[in-house]
């Protein structure tokens, strides 16, 4: 089986793709970038496939497809998905074509073994009758990896293709066995699925059946039970209850007696507490008072003190403004007498700082002067070497329009050297004549006269055409046909090279061409090293610069008188340090005077005996504010008249104490929170013994109701006992049968089980012998019942499946395929020999991107292998994974989409 072409339109984000002649067998690598179609395409060939044309769903619910018909619908365009599908399965080649969506349509086409065509329904049929006969759907659904499924726990069990195939390569007969088996098995089946569902796990029907008439009838009996036990409780009850009532109703005169005893004593105490709360509150009352007539009389005796206070301050604060009078007076004499000093020392700064201008201005004139002479000098010197300059940028101008450089003596010398070795072989390779004479001759060659010496050979190269003259006798060389090379042109083309050059250059020849390079290249450096000097020279300098400069100083010194330029650089700068050590001499007396004025400006006295001043006034006026308060307190009451207060209430104030005390020892002895306490506990008392006879009299009711319904009890639990007898019997009859055919069943399965482990041998091998390419020699697996892979062994250290790297998973995943294609596609090892065995093809999207480099060169091998057998198409973004495949057939998915 291998698919041949496959075309899509308007398929999710495949506006068109078509790939045609896929190879039977080898690696197909359809490349692309993410969000291309690769998935696309893999989603397509199962939908084509499995999902009927008149389909919407956006799932499939059988084998083989992961999306229905529905999710095919383009995303940018309201256009009917198009699948068309060619493949090669078994006997038949077709090709399925169906529409989705809108305007549905299907087409089957058959071209083997005979041309066959069909439409609609009956292509939807006919497509699935080929399919059934040449290849199992399941098998090819476990070949056909999705991106991000690489299950490495494929069950290899249960693909009936690879059964047979492994059963054919262990030499054992499926279809006998088959046969042996077939009709005992079904009756064991039928018989065991009338006990038991498929999973052996739940009974079902008839067993269930009778299960479930026992746990009933149990649940009746038990329910039966329950209904006598609860009558007998009942009955139990009332007798209880009527003794409770009686109880109850005798203990309510003693208890209603107590209450009001308890009541008439807590009455008495709350009185008794009552009268310590009003002498508590008189109490609190005098002390108030208490407190006021004191802190009335402390703040007039605090009056008095603040008024002595007061008077200390204002004659501390007159003898010292008295004295400040004095200091103010003497600091101003003294600031009158800095000032005129610092006016002085001001006027003599000045005149030095102008001595020391014109000092500065006299250097400056000196200092332009040597330079002016300087620049004169400087500029005659430059002048010459840029004369120099001009004089070299002449005589390279003067070379003419091309000058020759290494790079043309370089192309020159390449032309000759051709030009010679072109000739050369043109001597090399043609024929010669060698001509001999008695005594000297002239002979024609090409029309131009040699002379044949005596005694010597003259030798005359031959080319085609080539004419000699020999007396009357005129011969002419003709070359023969199979000669391919003319040498005679090549050499004419090199000397038309060599001829053009020289042209270009203006030269005669080679030794012309050298010549005028060594002339340029002298001319070429005498500038250069006449630029240099210039450079040199200058320093870094502008000459036109400099030019300016000296120009502006001439200009300078005409307007001046000249008598500046009789004082010399070191005389004035001699008179420039006299007039600025004078001037630093008169700076430092300016500051000293400065200063002087300074910290007398600030008046110190003056500002004392002005805040002495503030203070004096403050103090007066708290002396004047103190007598005043005194004489307003004296006007409300005297001193005397608020410490007789205060006598007055301390007297009230011990008597409330007293009296508050005697009331507590009342309290305390009529305790009305304990007498409160019992009243409470009477009155509960109380209320206990009549809720009790009313809870009585309730169940006395409820009871003696339930006991009157409750009749026939005993009848019924006998019933139930004798229906859950009868239940236990028919469910012991039918657990013998299920219990026999459950052990029959079990007997089939486990030869079943053996006959497979004998078949599962080749695939284990098969598996290994991939494995042990990327793992290692010394790998093996651990295969449950379903072939299906638990765990991993190598150098002795076990692995289980799920502990495995993402990389060693996605491989086993890829080798556990490839074990299966290989026995489906060559179960006995004969197709390289000419064996007939079916192929299927195997469809990867995206494997690989967790394995590392070498492991991917070792997987390229196993790649290779597989395709020698099967078709295997690899849908990936990253065609480098696989490029190390031989023989693979590479295919860009833009490229299909064009």
């Amino acid at each position: 089986m291998h698919i041949k072409s496959i075309e899509l339109s308007n398929v999710r984000g495949v506006r068109h793709l078509r790939a045609d002649e896929l190879p039977e067998t080898g690696v197909i690598v359809i490349h692309g970038g993410n969000e291309a179609g690769k998935s696309t395409v893999l989603e397509a060939l199962k939908i084509v496939l499995t999902q009927p044309h008149n389909s919407s769903a956006q799932r499939s619910r059988g084998t083989f497809a992961h999306h229905g018909a529905g999710w095919l619908a383009p995303v940018d365009v309201d256009e009917a998905p198009e699948i068309t599908l060619q493949m090669a399965v078994g006997d038949y080649e077709f090709k399925i074509f169906k529409r989705f969506k809108k305007s549905k349509a299907a087409e089957l086409t058959i071209y083997k073994p005979r041309r066959e065509s069909y439409t609609g329904a009956q292509a939807e049929a006919r497509l699935e009758e080929i399919l059934e006969e040449a290849v199992e759907m399941n098998l090819l659904d476990s070949l056909f990896m999705h991106q991000g499924e690489e299950d490495a726990a494929l069950q290899a069990a249960g693909l009936k293709t690879l059964e047979q195939a492994l059963q054919h390569a262990t030499g054992l007969d499926s279809d006998s066995a088959e046969e042996d088996d077939s009709e005992l098995g079904a009756r064991v089946q039928a018989e065991y699925l009338r006990y038991f569902t498929k999973s052996r796990q739940t009974p079902t029907k008839e067993y269930a059946e009778a299960i479930g008439r026992v746990e009933d009838a149990e649940e009746a009996l038990a329910d039966a039970q329950d209904a006598v036990n609860n009558l007998q409780s009942r009955i139990d009850e009332v007798e209880r209850a009527q003794k409770t009532l009686s109880d109850a109703k005798a203990r309510i005169p003693e208890a209603e007696e107590d209450l009001a005893t308890k009541t008439t004593a807590a009455q008495a105490a709350a009185e008794v507490q009552k009268k310590l709360e009003v002498a508590q509150l008189d109490y609190q009352r005098a002390k108030e008072d208490l407190d006021r007539a004191q802190q009335d009389l402390t703040r007039r005796d605090e009056l008095d003190t603040e008024l002595e206070k007061a008077q200390k301050l204002e004659t501390k604060f007159a003898t010292e403004h008295a004295q400040a009078e004095q200091s103010a007076k003497e600091e101003a004499q003294s600031v009158a007498a800095a000032k005129d000093k610092l006016a002085a020392a001001r006027k003599a700064r000045d005149t030095a700082r102008l001595d020391v201008q014109e000092a500065k201005r006299q250097l400056g004139v000196a200092k332009d002067w040597e330079k002016r002479s300087s620049l004169q000098d400087k500029v005659a010197q430059l002048d010459k070497l840029h004369q120099v300059v001009v004089k070299k940028r002449a005589a390279a101008a003067s070379r003419g329009p091309v000058v020759v450089t290494d790079a043309h003596v370089t192309e020159a010398e390449k032309a000759a050297n051709e030009l010679e070795l072109a000739q050369h072989k043109r001597d090399t390779a043609a024929a010669k004549l060698l001509l001999t004479a008695t005594e000297p001759t002239a002979v024609g060659v090409d029309g131009q006269e040699i002379t044949v010496l005596a005694d010597a050979e003259t030798t005359v190269a031959l080319a085609d055409g080539t004419t000699i003259e020999i007396g009357n006798v005129t011969a002419q060389f003709v070359q023969a046909a199979g000669i391919k090379v003319d040498w005679n042109e090549k050499v004419d083309s090199a000397q038309q090279v060599f001829d053009s050059l020289m042209d270009q250059l203006g030269t005669k020849d080679l030794e012309d061409v050298r010549s005028r390079r060594d002339n340029h290249r002298a001319v070429e450096e005498e500038l250069t090293r006449a630029q240099a000097e210039l450079r040199s020279a200058l320093g870094g300098e502008d000459l036109e610069e400099l030019r300016a400069v000296l120009q502006a100083l001439d200009e300078k010194f005409a307007a001046d008188s000249g008598d500046c330029a009789q004082v010399s650089v070191e005389d004035a700068t001699t008179a420039l340090a006299a007039a600025e050590e004078e001037l630093s001499a008169a700076d430092a007396a300016f500051d000293r005077a400065q200063i002087s004025v300074e910290a007398l400006s600030d008046n110190q006295a003056q500002l004392k005996r002005a805040e002495v001043a503030q203070k004096l006034r403050g103090a007066e006026d708290a002396v004047a504010r103190a007598r005043e308060l005194i004489n307003r307190a004296d006007a409300e009451a005297s001193r005397e008249a608020l410490a007789q207060a205060v006598e007055d209430a301390r007297e009230a104030y011990q008597e409330h104490k007293s009296a508050v005390a005697e009331r507590q020892a009342e309290v305390k002895a009529a305790n009305p929170e304990v007498a409160s306490k019992l009243r409470d506990g009477a009155a509960a008392a109380l209320k206990s013994i009549q809720e009790t006879i009313q809870d009585a009299e309730r169940k006395l009711l409820s009871n003696q109701s339930y006991i009157d319904q409750a009749e026939g009890a005993e009848e019924e639990l006998a019933i139930a006992e004798n229906e859950l007898e009868a239940a236990e019997n028919q469910l012991h009859n039918v657990t013998r049968r299920a219990e026999a055919v459950a052990y029959l069943a079990e007997v089939l399965d486990r030869h079943r089980t053996a006959a497979r482990e004998k078949y599962a041998a080749p695939f284990a091998a098969k598996l290994s012998q991939f494995a042990q390419v990327v793992f290692g020699s010394d790998v093996s697996f651990n295969l449950n019942e379903h072939l299906e892979v638990e765990s991993r062994t190598r150098a002795g250290a076990t692995v289980e499946l799920g502990d495995l790297s993402g990389g060693a998973k996605e491989q086993l995943s890829l080798l556990t395929r490839f074990a299966i294609a290989s026995l489906v596609a060559d179960p006995d090892g004969t197709k390289a020999a000419g064996g007939t065995a079916e192929s299927v093809p195997i469809v990867i999207d995206d494997a690989l991107g967790s394995t590392d480099s070498y492991r991917l060169d070792l997987m390229a091998t196993l790649f290779h292998d597989v395709g020698k057998a099967s078709q295997v198409i690899v849908l990936t973004c990253m065609p480098e994974r696989y490029e190390r495949i031989p023989g693979r057939v590479s295919l860009d998915i833009e490229t299909l989409k064009s």
